[in-house]
This record gives structure tokens, C-alpha cells and sequence, in this order.
């Protein structure tokens, strides 16, 4: 007969979850953090009473850019440079800080842009409130093989790194601030969004509120990647901008639909963070090697730059 020491020992660990997380409403979220596009949805552990409804959007955006551009062919091979900003918490119906993006040619300064989006919470009279829960940005290549050509750069920060208004030189400013870079088309380009203290805040899709500022914010950084003219002054880069993002939201009060406060989570949106180890690596999807080391290939493989710790180093860990 075995001692409860050798049971113990010999038991296998229950790997189904964050540690310390192993199921329940929590567990849940933690999945839909890590796959926010084909996860189940689930309720977020953020602080208070308030209950509202799950929704999944899409947005699919493509971006042009004039600035430095002219005497172009109409359908010539034309590189371009550009970025996206994407803070889901400060979207709005007007005045919408939440997205911007812009395009250049390559080299030239940009100036941020903010531009309108067409997601459901903020363009649909039913919702009187939301909040982002989760998301991801994909930016998928979509030119010809024989063209491709540039950079992508990734990366994730606690608030936004660029304001309207701002210009920042994408190849030389930007792209090496970020987390990753890869060349265009030789790995999935995909980061994950994680909330901050003030993403648990509701949204009024009326009033883009200064204070959102502050929530996860995911930034894209396109050097000198391919595109076509579309006249003589406009470049459109060959790539798609897929956003998809998990929202919940209040319905209006016009819509007869009940809205019932809940028990709070016995967890916090800190509990689920803190059991993510390796921050740079989760919201890249480096957890899955598979994908990590996907390549479409040409001739150069996969050649990627990836930066998940910090240049200077913390003096001191806790």
C-alpha cells in the first residue's frame, strides 16, 4: 500500500488551466484571453456587480497611404510603410481614439490618424454601455508570392504608445520599439490584447473618454512591405487588417432587455494575469510552437526578432 507521499508524488498534474485556475468562469476567460477568435466566450473576473451581454466582432480594414507618393502607375508594384493602433476600450461612435492607422511611403513621416469604426457596440443604438473582454490582431498578407516584401512588427503596451495628431517614421521609430518583427508573410502575424485596470471601466460609445486611453492597446508596424497604386498619389498595401474582438455590453434602455446585476468573480482580473508567466510570449501565441515556427516560406525562411524582456533590466523582482 502506497503513502500518501508516494500517491502525491506519483499523481499526474491537472494541466487544463492557468495554475491555481483550473476551471470554473476564470479558467474560461483565461482560454478566451489566449484564443479570442474560435474560444468559447466567457465572463470576465472584473471587479463589481455589473452584468452585461457577450459579443464577438470582426473588422476588417485595408490601408492606403499617400503621403510622399506621386507620379505612380495604376496597379504597379508600389512598397509602402505603415501602423495601427487598436485600444478597443477608447472606440467610439465620434472622435474615435481607439483606431488609428495610416500609410507612407516608405521612409516618410506619418501623421496618426484616427479613424471611424464600424463595430457593433459603437454603432448600434441598442448598447448604452461596453467594455472590451478580449481580442487579437491578425494581419494577413494577401499579394502576389514574386512582390512580397518588408517587415511586420508586433507589439502589445499598457496604454497608448502614439496620439493623434503625432508623426513617427515607421521603419526607423516604431518597428523597433515593438515585441516581434518578421518579414511579411513568414510567420502568422498575430497578437492577442490583454485588459488593464481601466479596460474593467464601461464605455460610453457617445463619449470617447480621456481616462481609456489607458487600456490594452496593440500597435502594428508594416516597413516597406509591398502594396500596389492605386493612383497616381495612393498606395494600398497587400495586407489585410483583421481585428476581432470580444465585448460586453449594457443594452439601452429603450430595448426592453433586462440587465441583472451578478455575483462578482471570487477572482480578479489580477488572478488571471498573474498566471500568465511570460507576458511577450502569450500575446504572440509563442505558447504554441507550431505556430510560432510556421513559415510561407520564399527563400528566406523564417527569420524572426522577437523581444520579451525588457531592454534594461528590473533592478528589482518581486
Amino acid at each position: 500500500m502506497k503513502s500518501k507521499k508516494q500517491t502525491a508524488k506519483g499523481k499526474k498534474p491537472n494541466r487544463s488551466g492557468p495554475k491555481g485556475i483550473m476551471g470554473g468562469s476564470a479558467g474560461d476567460y483565461y482560454r478566451m484571453l489566449a484564443d479570442p477568435c474560435a474560444g468559447p466566450l466567457g465572463v470576465p473576473p472584473y471587479g463589481s456587480t455589473d452584468s452585461g451581454y457577450v459579443v464577438r466582432t470582426v473588422e476588417v480594414l485595408t490601408i492606403q497611404g499617400t503621403t510622399g507618393y506621386s507620379g505612380l502607375t495604376i496597379g504597379a508594384s508600389t512598397p509602402i510603410d505603415f501602423i495601427l493602433q487598436y485600444t478597443p476600450g477608447a472606440y467610439a461612435i465620434t472622435n474615435n481614439p481607439g483606431l488609428a492607422y495610416n500609410g507612407a511611403k516608405p521612409g516618410q513621416n506619418q501623421t496618426v490618424t484616427i479613424q471611424a469604426s464600424t463595430s457593433w457596440p459603437v454603432n448600434n443604438t441598442a448598447v448604452r454601455k461596453f467594455r472590451a473582454i478580449a481580442g487579437c490582431v491578425k494581419v494577413l498578407p494577401n499579394g502576389a508570392y514574386s512582390t512580397r516584401q518588408g517587415t511586420i512588427a508586433l507589439g502589445y503596451s499598457s496604454g497608448q504608445m502614439l496620439t493623434s495628431g503625432s508623426t513617427v517614421t515607421t521603419s526607423a521609430n516604431l518597428s523597433s520599439l515593438l515585441l516581434e518583427t518578421a518579414p511579411t508573410g513568414a510567420k502568422m502575424h498575430e497578437i492577442r490584447w490583454l485588459p488593464t485596470e481601466t479596460d474593467q471601466l464601461w464605455a460610453d460609445p457617445n463619449n470617447a473618454d480621456a481616462t481609456l486611453l489607458g487600456g490594452g492597446t496593440i500597435l502594428v508596424s508594416g516597413a516597406s512591405v509591398d502594396g500596389y497604386a492605386v493612383s497616381a498619389t495612393v498606395a494600398q498595401a497587400n495586407v489585410i487588417i483583421e481585428i476581432t474582438t470580444v465585448w460586453e455590453w449594457l443594452p439601452s434602455y429603450t430595448t426592453s432587455i433586462a440587465n441583472i446585476p451578478r455575483t462578482p468573480s471570487p477572482y480578479t482580473i489580477q488572478d488571471v494575469l498573474s498566471r500568465i508567466k511570460d507576458i511577450g510570449g502569450f500575446v504572440l501565441g509563442n505558447y504554441d510552437k507550431v505556430s510560432k515556427y510556421f513559415a510561407m516560406g520564399l527563400d528566406y525562411g523564417v527569420r524572426q526578432y522577437v523581444r520579451t524582456a525588457p531592454s534594461v533590466p528590473l533592478i528589482m523582482s518581486r
